[in-house]
């Protein structure tokens, strides 16, 4: 099952119990002070709001149907699967014959579903089990007949096979795609190397990046440089055959350089000092 559907299904299951009202006050009240059967909910207003034809103080079933579909889907999707005319339940049965979305009665349907009823009702099904479906429909009351204008969002059941059943629009709800790993450390790419960011799964660009103990510099399309000079903030460096900074002493087309602990060119003038092993070193190194 979905994300979507399970949203759709927990969406539905939290309205149960909710009851029209007399007037535009306390709607959002699950019950409240002004409930009745003046057919004056949420759901219409909300449509409303959105610029769609919610008809607050009219039968509602529909409109409950199309409010839980925005609610997961989005006003575009949910028109497109509904109708324009969702607020009718025999032009949206239309609506899913004129797009290849209606499935007859006698088959059986999927969660998520709509089920039409000859009396101008529709539900949503949730679950199908024993020959049964069940049903979160608004406008309705509690038992085992279909009742189009109950005033309540109630969890039902019908037999498969009810004759009161003209058949079901089809609608998918489909799998969210597996959130992918974020790519991260070297990878060989386009005759070079890319390093991976793992806190956001890009290459590093335009950037030096710390490996280990070295230091790599990254060109704007993610590429490591290597085998050559790079200056960088008035100081130059020069990048090895393996592409990691160079320090000490370098040696570049047969002149050697000399770079410090930083891997910066050292430019003034080398005195080089014997080590304790007699090789002469830059001491600036030393360490």
């Amino acid at each position: 099952m979905s994300k979507t559907l399970d949203k759709l299904l927990a969406l539905a299951e939290s309205q149960t119990g909710y009851t029209e009202k007399n007037n535009d006050k306390d709607l959002d009240a699950a019950v409240g002070s002004t409930a009745g059967n003046g057919n004056h909910t949420k759901y219409a207003r909300d449509l409303t709001a959105m610029g769609l034809p919610g008809y607050c103080g009219a039968a509602w079933c529909a409109v409950y149907q199309m409010w839980l579909e925005v609610k997961t889907m989005g006003k575009e999707q949910a028109l497109k699967t509904l109708g324009p005319q969702f607020y009718n339940c025999f032009a949206v049965r239309d609506h899913a014959k004129a797009t290849g979305r209606w499935l007859a009665a006698g088959a059986t349907p999927k969660l998520g579903y709509r089920v039409i009823f000859r009396q101008s009702h529709i539900a949503l099904v949730t679950r199908v089990a024993g020959g049964r479906i069940y049903t979160n429909e608004g406008n309705t009351s509690n038992g085992t007949a279909v009742v189009r204008n109950g005033g309540m969002v109630c969890n039902k059941s019908y037999p498969l096979k009810d004759s009161s059943i003209l058949g079901y629009v089809m609608v998918d709800y489909p799998e969210e795609p597996a959130e992918q790993p974020k790519r991260s450390g070297w990878s060989q790419e386009d005759s070079g190397w890319k390093f991976y960011n793992g806190d956001t799964g890009q290459p590093v660009r335009n950037a030096w990046y710390k490996d280990g103990q070295d230091w790599y510099w990254f060109d704007g399309a993610g590429m490591m440089v290597r085998n050559t000079w790079y200056q960088y903030k008035d100081a130059w460096y020069y990048l090895g055959d393996d592409g990691a900074m160079c320090r000490g002493q370098v040696t570049v087309d047969g002149k050697w350089y000399i770079m410090d602990n930083a891997g910066r060119m050292i430019v003034e003038p080398v005195v080089l000092m014997p080590d304790q092993n007699g090789a002469l070193q830059y001491p600036g190194l030393a360490g």
